[in-house]
């Protein structure tokens, strides 16, 4: 396992900004997965950690050992590329034993481990077989297991999945989590897959434009973004934006956009009042709004119902509350038709508030 410390790291290409002081530190045995759109910095963060990149500014360090300089093949890391990278020509055994042929382990140790691998990863009754007579997913598989037999101090995975389909694509998942935990190994995952980072992450690292949004657990990127760049990538549907004020009602304050008036509790409370009188963002998660009658929380609203998407297990419709419309998440047993009038509520804490014009999240 190693520790890995990222201090003011910076990559340019020409006058072009990739990564911009990027200040990061990966536990021993930790799964991190660096996540953000295409051209955000996140493959480049990964090929810099790999030695494949070379830094402009700033000290990389593997267990506080300096490797600025240090080539890739001697940073005990292994590598898992999106493209798989595979010998045609060689066998499935001869892929996975390719790196501990050239590091010139004993032939023995070699085979112990290439079937201790091909087990692990359910491939051993296709080691006499060569790539292309492979699915896409055993091809992964067999980029996992060249990867696996190196004992690697660190696994660095560049969106191993994107080329499988979506079955696929879960049940390797699934086995990429479960080797994390049998190796407990330091794994660095980039993805633009927001499932794929929820599910195998420990910490998530979101990057925009070669700078770090948010770095936390996948429970404090979903729950409590900083910014309203994160709270948009993070979730699907993606999170309802309204645009509005905070104006007082009564004793209180409550956001308001034409008939929406949302009455504001406690932190959303004290926030509003830190903001003053400048225009906000309001967030509203579609699993967040509760369609059940008498549902509590800042009291019953009616929306109309203008388009209805069936996906099986919920129903996402949109619906129309004055000049708003609003995307909602319905469980199946909840009928809805175009046309309908709902009724619903915000339960207490489940709104997120953020200046309009910084895009941050407002402090309680």
């Amino acid at each position: 396992m190693a520790h890995i410390s990222c201090s003011h790291l910076s990559k340019n290409f020409g006058a072009v900004s990739v990564v911009r002081d990027l200040n990061l530190e990966v536990h021993d045995g930790e799964f991190l997965v660096l996540l953000g759109p295409s051209g955000c910095g996140k493959t480049t963060t990964l090929n810099i950690i790999a030695g494949l990149e070379d830094l402009s500014e700033g000290e990389l360090r593997f267990d506080g050992k300096l490797v600025n300089f240090v080539p890739p093949h001697m940073r005990n890391i292994a590598m898992v590329f999106q493209s798989y990278a595979l010998y045609p020509q060689k066998s499935v055994y001869d892929n996975i034993a390719f790196g501990l042929t050239l590091a010139r382990t004993p032939r023995q140790e070699i085979d112990q481990r290439v079937r201790a691998a091909a087990a692990q990863l359910e491939i051993a009754h296709l080691l006499d077989r060569k790539p292309g007579q492979l699915s896409g997913g055993q091809r992964q598989r067999v980029a996992l297991g060249r990867a696996i037999v190196r004992k690697p101090s660190v696994f660095l995975m560049d969106e191993p999945l994107s080329n499988l389909d979506a079955s696929l694509r879960v049940s390797t998942r699934a086995l990429i989590k479960s080797l994390h935990q049998a190796l407990r190994t330091t794994f660095v995952y980039v993805t633009h897959d927001q499932a794929e980072a929820m599910t195998l992450a420990d910490r998530i690292v979101v990057m925009n434009q070669g700078v770090v949004q948010q770095l936390g657990t996948p429970y404090e990127i979903y729950h409590a973004p900083r910014n309203v760049f994160v709270a948009a990538f993070l979730g699907s549907p993606q999170m309802n934006f309204v645009e509005g004020s905070i104006q007082p009602r009564g004793a209180a304050l409550a956001f308001v956009q034409g008939t929406l008036v949302l009455p504001l509790e406690g932190d959303d409370l004290l926030r509003a009042r830190r903001q003053g009188a400048r225009p906000v963002l309001l967030g509203l998660r579609p699993e967040d709004i509760d369609v059940r009658q008498g549902g509590g929380g800042c009291g019953l609203m009616e929306a109309l119902i203008t388009l209805v998407a069936p996906l099986g297990s919920e129903t996402h419709v949109n619906a129309r509350v004055g000049e708003v419309e609003l995307v909602l998440r319905l469980d199946k047993e909840t009928p809805a038709a175009v046309g309908d009038v709902l009724q619903f509520s915000i339960p207490r804490g489940r709104i997120h508030l953020f200046d309009k014009e910084t895009g941050i999240v407002l402090a309680a």
